[in-house]
């Protein structure tokens, strides 16, 4: 290809575009592919996939039907920059649940392409297109589920949150309707499930829960021992069951996440510390929803970090079971509540702006590797984490105007963070 954007798509380029084009395997209809066309922020979408300017960015003008001079190539066309490429990325990716392939030029020849695929649980290689750099938007939780489908109706699954850096393991037998499965899938708010093979029930469910299935080869699921995911954990945490190593060793495949880094903590998932819910009460509740107004929606709307949005939603789709966790939480927000002042300053000074520390933590813990990280964006991170520094003192002195003892473990931890 051109290194000049202008004449990527007419002539000989042209003509080797859309080769190129026509030489892609048959997508699903809720794929899109963009190109990137320079480092200057210049994209184009084709074919069928300019739909999706009409329907998200409402701009029909900038889709070119005819031959022109800049594009002799026939196909529909449209080129569009950073902005209009994140905002319409983020629509089809969080919302709607589709999977993304992002073309770009390859270094080291300029007539080949490199892609990255992207999907709503797997985000690594595309969010430096997504995600605003300055890291302080809410991005939903990227969770990935492996599945593997047992005898009957058994299941076990490991569900890998990157963000937050834990896996939650699980080997259950279920009732024909697939309750208990409908219930892990809605209340751990995982976003995509990979599986070797699938059914209608399964089908159903995941459709009920908006969760995407993605089949993968069975030797995704093979991890050829216990000691070879070793490394993954942290220490004193491990996965005995053979299904569930599988299970993990799928999605951290798919995620792409390089070993010897000790970063995963484990956990048995218990959902009896929690009220069951399934789709239905989700929906006729208004309990959660990106897109229409909600309980979550309102109450995120006071949150002043993301990883505070994340939290939020969390408790409303696992609300509390036992009456000790549940004193203990109405504890911490009467505390809150009583001293107005300090909860005031706390939102909107000390925690304002603060950047999603998750999802920095998880870019420089990858840092080790050198794989699957874009180094621009790592090295920013560095900056973000030095404005969060400066906020620990503010955050303690805040905390240490009131003398009421349940803010003292909080002032204790950030002790130990400042030192």
């Amino acid at each position: 290809m051109s290194k000049d954007y202008k004449s990527q798509l007419k002539g000989v380029n042209g003509a080797n575009f859309k080769e190129f084009w026509a030489s892609l395997p048959e997508k699903q209809a809720n794929c899109i592919r963009v190109f990137r066309m320079d480092s200057m922020g210049h994209f184009t979408v084709h074919d069928d996939d300019t739909r999706h300017m009409v329907e998200i960015l409402q701009n029909e003008n900038c889709i070119v039907k005819a031959r022109t001079e800049a594009n002799t190539t026939n196909m529909p066309w449209a080129m569009i920059n950073l902005i209009q490429v994140r905002r319409l990325l983020r629509e089809l990716v969080f919302i709607q649940g589709f999977r993304v392939e992002i073309y770009e030029p390859a270094e080291h020849d300029s007539e080949e392409w490199e892609v990255n695929y992207g999907s709503p649980g797997n985000l690594s290689c595309v969010e430096h297109l997504i995600f605003d750099p300055s890291g302080d938007s809410y991005v939903p939780s990227t969770k990935i589920m492996g599945l593997k489908l047992l005898k009957g109706d058994r299941f076990s699954l490991a569900i890998v949150n990157a963000e937050d850096r834990e896996v939650h393991v699980a080997t259950f037998g279920d009732d024909p309707r697939l309750t208990d499965l409908e219930s892990v899938f809605i209340q751990s708010q995982v976003r995509e499930v990979l599986v070797t093979a699938t059914n209608d029930k399964l089908a159903r469910i995941a459709e009920r829960c908006s969760v995407m299935i993605t089949k993968v080869s069975k030797s995704t699921f093979e991890a050829p021992s216990a000691e070879s995911c070793k490394t993954l954990f942290a220490k004193g945490s491990m996965i005995e069951d053979a299904d569930q190593i599988g299970c993990f060793h799928a999605a951290v495949q798919f995620l792409k996440i390089a070993t010897g880094i000790g970063l995963f903590k484990v956990f048995p998932m218990n959902m009896a510390n929690t009220m069951r819910l399934d789709s239905s009460i989700f929906e006729n509740l208004h309990l959660c929803s990106d897109t229409e107004k909600s309980l979550f929606s309102i109450l995120a709307m006071h949150c002043a970090t993301p990883h505070g949005v994340r939290r939020v939603r969390q408790w409303i789709t696992q609300p509390l079971m036992l009456e000790q966790s549940i004193l203990e939480r109405q504890n911490i927000v009467a505390a809150l509540i009583e001293n107005g002042d300090i909860r005031e300053r706390l939102s909107s000074v000390a925690l304002k702006g603060l950047p999603d520390i998750a999802r920095i933590a998880f870019k420089l813990k990858q840092l080790d590797t050198g794989k699957a990280i874009n180094y621009k964006l790592a090295l920013r991170s560095f900056g973000r984490i030095h404005d969060l520094c400066k906020r620990v003192p503010i955050i303690m002195e805040t905390l240490n105007e009131t003398d009421d003892p349940i803010f003292e473990p909080y002032v204790s931890c950030l002790y130990i963070i400042f030192l």
